[in-house]
């Protein structure tokens, strides 16, 4: 279905698009995907545009609400793991920060 690409900035302009795309099908503005996902528009829009990844719990009701596999999500592509991985050591690492 989609080709392997292994740019990590080429998946995330893949996984944008996937999603603007799937929610714009089923009409769905990002104010309510939003509401949905219990985040703002302007997260929404970042992860649309590849600004920012959604984190991992994000990705999977992503996947629910839009009923996108997580296959197509992820496009089976080891570095949009690794992506992810980093943007959680990075929040974890800002949160013991601030906690400090």
């Amino acid at each position: 279905m989609f080709n392997v690409i292994t740019s990590t900035r080429r998946i995330t302009v893949i996984f944008h698009n996937l999603i603007k795309e799937k929610r714009q099908k089923m009409s769905l503005t990002q104010m309510d995907l939003a509401n949905k996902l219990l985040v703002s528009n302007k997260t929404i829009s970042n992860w649309e545009t590849g600004k920012t990844l959604p984190d991992i719990e994000n990705i999977i009701l992503i996947s629910k609400y839009l009923n996108l596999s997580l296959d197509d999500l992820f496009l089976g592509d080891e570095t949009m793991v690794e992506k992810l991985r980093e943007n959680q050591q990075e929040r974890k690492f800002y949160r013991v920060v601030t906690i400090s």
